[in-house]
């Protein structure tokens, strides 16, 4: 697979020498094989062969070897399969940054990035995510190689701005990619764990507090008391 419209085929001849080699023809189909059609020849004669498409699509190839003879190999009919199939795909991936949000519970101290991305052919890991203290970069890497899982939790480090932009890129089997960011910037702070004073005792209070709860719960039993406290 892949984004460009030119790209070369690698070919080999086999039980032939060179000299006997009149033509190197390269046939294509574009409907799976069903027609067939020339699509020209390689001038020298030697691997690679160069080839040139208009449209993206799914492209299947055949060389077909004409000796001094005349005499065609393996022309390729009705229901032939290709040699090498090859698709061109110009259309990057849909992907959209749904959220940045403060994480809760075993996430607390993370900010969580959640997306949505798509596409026919998203590569097995698509998705990098980046971070900048400015909209317009530079930007600096999260994590890469990420699976398309809708969603990372990212513990920011103690050393960050107080406020960052959040970039998401998404790239497919051919190379073509796409991206997205925040409109406004993230505060890093809200993944900062917190706390909160809640109230007030004077220091006599509690230790007047400590002395009523200390009650001397003696086991009857090993004093040699019975249960009516007499021995």
């Amino acid at each position: 697979m892949t984004h460009s419209r030119r790209f070369q085929l690698d070919y080999d001849i086999d039980a032939i020498a060179l000299a006997n080699v009149s033509q190197v023809e390269l046939w294509a189909t574009t409907d799976q094989g069903r027609r067939w059609q020339k699509w020209g020849h390689d001038a020298d004669r030697q691997s690679p062969l160069e080839v040139e498409v208009n449209d993206p699509g799914t492209y299947g190839f055949r060389i077909v070897i004409v000796g001094r003879n005349g005499i065609a190999g393996n022309t390729p009919s009705s229901g032939a399969e290709a040699d090498v199939w090859v698709t061109v795909d110009h259309t990057p991936p849909e992907v959209k940054l749904l959220a940045v949000q403060t994480g809760k519970g075993a996430r607390a101290g993370h900010l969580v990035i959640q997306w949505d991305a798509s596409d026919r052919h998203l590569s097995e890991r698509p998705i990098t995510l980046r971070v900048a203290e400015s909209a317009n970069g530079p930007w600096t890497i999260i994590a890469e190689g990420l699976q398309n899982v809708s969603e990372y939790a990212w513990r920011p480090p103690a050393t960050i701005a107080r406020q960052v932009h959040i970039q998401i890129e998404a790239r497919d089997a051919a190379g073509n990619q796409a991206k997205d960011q925040t409109r406004s910037p993230v505060d890093v702070r809200s993944a900062t764990p917190r706390g909160r004073i809640r109230g007030f005792r004077s220091l006599q209070e509690q230790q007047s507090q400590n002395a009523r709860k200390a009650v001397d719960y003696r086991e009857p039993a090993r004093f040699g008391f019975d249960e009516s406290g007499t021995n």
